[in-house]
């Protein structure tokens, strides 16, 4: 009888050990999920957060702007190429509208946001740590004449003088503002010739030329003088980007054009798209890798009831002799990033990776989960105490378990 009753005790611990040790992990596990939920750490990735605005600061290194979205408002942050973020600051004031990062220093970050009364309007912002604080440059953007200072819609910075900033505008055409003066001083870009420009983009080509894209056309300034149009083919550009000396254009139609020479003289390179009867098919957005002119990549729609319709996204290596489609779209493409091969597109669904080379795998298992996919000290340290609690409770003898074991 004795050794049946052992029998049942030790049964009836080991059920309490396993129930203990379930808890135990259920509650660690829950705290890391909510420490990282509370410090704004991002989960696997923002393909479902509402980005205004992304930046590549260096081959691993990435900045996105969220407001608006099921995610908490701010800067975030990638360390491995876009694939995991972390959210770092709640950001600059006011509704952010362009985010670029300094090339030759990856921490230091410049933002603009949208324009209003002088008075009460700081539109162009700095950061030298990673987008954690935040300070207003000394200087904001003339106003207009009714007293208000116009949105900032693009920035650009030269990749071979990273001193010069460019600010793009809404309607008050484009700024250059000297980095290393602190922002203390600026100069119109192109004078009067283009002080009423609604900047769309704007890009940093060789020779100092500066290409803005606007409701009107592709106009180029070299060297800060007068702004002159560039002419495609009977067509406007609605994007452009360029690599070293090469310069890409997409047109409403779809078709891609390419230049060698500052945009003097177009070749149509692109635009024979698989269609879908009674759509018309047009291009949304383009990019071209900095380090090598050939590879570009292209995002396409299709225009349906006057609505837009995600379509697909094509990929060239050889400067458009060939297109390859490497994805379907998720939603309307609204600007296309290269980063070590990793090509990401932004729509109103958020930013998504549509090819991610095999060894920029993180090779966790934990993002698909929900778990964080980056954890910090304190949640490393929340999981060793959980291990070593539950581990006790599973194969350890704790003194009370110790006391119930004389008792029987």
């Amino acid at each position: 009888m004795h050794t049946w009753q052992s029998r049942i005790r030790a049964g009836m611990i080991r059920v309490v050990r396993s129930i203990l040790f379930l808890v135990t992990l259920v509650v660690g596990t829950t705290a890391v999920m909510l420490m990282g939920e509370t410090s704004g750490l991002a989960l696997a990735d923002l393909s479902n957060a509402t980005v205004k605005a992304v930046t590549v600061a260096d081959d691993q290194v990435m900045y996105a702007a969220l407001q608006g979205g099921p995610q908490a408002d701010g800067i975030y942050r990638s360390d491995d190429k876009g694939l995991t973020w972390q959210r770092v600051s709640s950001g600059p004031d006011g509704v952010l509208t362009a985010l670029v990062a300094h090339h030759t220093n990856p921490e230091t970050l410049f933002a603009g946001t949208e324009g209003g009364p002088v008075t009460t309007t700081n539109n162009l912002w700095r950061s030298y740590d990673s987008g954690k604080t935040w300070q207003k440059l000394f200087i904001s953007l003339p106003a207009h004449p009714d007293g208000l200072v116009p949105a900032v819609t693009t920035l650009a910075i030269d990749d071979t003088q990273p001193y010069k900033l460019f600010i793009g505008t809404a309607d008050s055409g484009v700024y250059l503002f000297d980095i290393g003066a602190d922002g203390h001083g600026y100069r119109l870009v192109g004078g009067v010739s283009g002080h009423q420009m609604h900047i769309k983009d704007l890009v940093v080509g060789e020779r100092n030329r500066v290409y803005a894209l606007t409701d009107e056309g592709l106009f180029v300034s070299g060297d800060v003088e007068a702004w002159y149009a560039l002419t495609l083919p009977a067509e406007r550009p609605i994007a452009i980007a360029t690599s070293t000396n090469a310069i890409y254009a997409a047109a409403e139609s779809g078709a891609i054009y390419y230049s060698s020479n500052g945009g003097q003289d177009w070749t149509q390179i692109g635009g024979n798209w698989p269609a879908v009867s009674e759509a018309k098919l047009q291009a949304t957005a383009l990019t071209v890798d900095k380090k090598n002119q050939n590879h570009a990549v292209v995002s396409t729609a299709y225009v349906i009831g006057g609505q837009l319709v995600g379509g697909s996204i094509y990929e060239t290596y050889n400067a458009g002799s060939e297109w390859i489609k490497i994805a379907e779209a998720n939603g309307v493409v609204d600007e296309l990033l290269l980063n070590s091969d990793i090509i990401y597109g932004v729509s109103p669904t958020g930013l998504r990776p549509y090819q991610i080379p095999m060894d920029s795998d993180t090779g966790s298992f934990l993002g698909p989960l929900g778990f964080p996919v980056r954890l910090n000290y304190a949640q490393i340290l929340v999981i060793v105490l959980t291990s070593g609690l539950a581990g006790i409770i599973l194969f350890g003898r704790l003194d009370w378990v110790h006391l119930l074991q004389t008792a029987a």
